[in-house]
């Protein structure tokens, strides 16, 4: 078994990983080799945590949503900055992670229902009606199978309607001009 060991460190820019403490969670994280030096941050659960020099911690990226919308109108969009802004922000998409079979069958048979009625249809074999038991317990793997197969069904048929609007043109409005983009 492989060990590995840290030390704290004086400072967070030279540092190669953050200890990120947060109640009983305990993550490791590696640093950024960004092009902005200054700026240091690791993800997390899909959110980004960025250093602050004020106060010695990591804290979520702010986003700008407390200005007015005469402020929100004025902008023309980044242009030349695209690449820096979208290593700031992160790219704007919705990701569906689609799970597998057993893993809803896993789910399914976890709910407090269906543990009920197994334990109903076991009881019932201790009594002598072992055909009623053998019966229920085999309609009961037959309903939640049909229930987890409706689920990924339902999953697929979203991942469809992403993959059609992915294909779209949209107008956006970069540098001050109304250009054409592929909605990915």
């Amino acid at each position: 078994m492989n060990k590995t060991s840290f030390r704290q460190h004086g400072s967070v820019t030279k540092s190669k990983y953050a200890s990120v403490e947060d109640f009983s969670l305990d993550l490791l994280a590696g640093s950024s080799n960004s092009v902005d030096a200054e700026e240091i941050y690791f993800d997390f659960m899909k959110q980004r945590f960025v250093y602050s020099k004020e106060t010695n911690t990591f804290c979520k990226l702010c986003y700008p949503t407390k200005e007015t919308m005469g402020y929100y109108l004025k902008t023309s969009g980044y242009g030349t900055e695209v690449v820096a802004a979208t290593k700031k922000w992160g790219r704007n998409l919705i990701e569906y992670p689609s799970p597998t079979l057993t893993k809803l069958m896993k789910k399914q048979c976890m709910q407090p229902t269906f543990v009920f009625q197994v334990f109903s249809a076991l009881s019932w074999s201790i009594n002598g009606y072992w055909y009623y038991s053998l019966f229920a317990l085999f309609m009961l793997f037959m309903f939640e199978s049909i229930v987890a197969k409706a689920c990924l069904m339902i999953k697929s048929a979203l991942a469809y309607t992403r993959g059609v609007s992915q294909s779209r043109i949209l107008m956006v409005y970069l540098c001050g001009k109304w250009k054409k983009l592929s909605g990915t």
